[in-house]
């Protein structure tokens, strides 16, 4: 990341341009995008325009990886919403099993 500015020496200035570019590493970093891609996209960011073709190819690279995830992640949802729904269905046959006056 680029140095931010500090006012007397201490405080730090931030600049709308960092504000934006620490708010991108954030959610960025929360999709998990890699610190390697992170790193080299910041990199090229600061080399300028020449840079865009790669920039755009890392976003796509990571975005590419989030699909997979994703995919893993609605199997795993759908696998645990059958394992509730096995675990409610064995609690309404107990309740009603409790219930049987018969």
């Amino acid at each position: 990341m680029t140095p931010v500015e500090r006012k007397n020496g201490k405080n730090r200035v931030y600049s709308t341009e960092d504000l934006n570019r620490i708010q991108f590493i954030k959610y960025m970093r929360a999709s998990g995008f890699s610190i390697d891609a992170l790193t080299e996209y910041t990199r090229l960011y600061q080399e300028g325009d020449e840079t865009i073709d790669r920039r755009k190819q890392i976003l796509i690279e990571e975005r590419d990886k989030l699909l997979v995830k994703q995919k893993e992640l609605d199997k795993t949802i759908k696998r645990l919403d059958k394992k509730i729904t096995n675990y409610e269905n064995k609690f309404v046959k107990c309740e009603s099993m409790l219930t049987d006056n018969t």
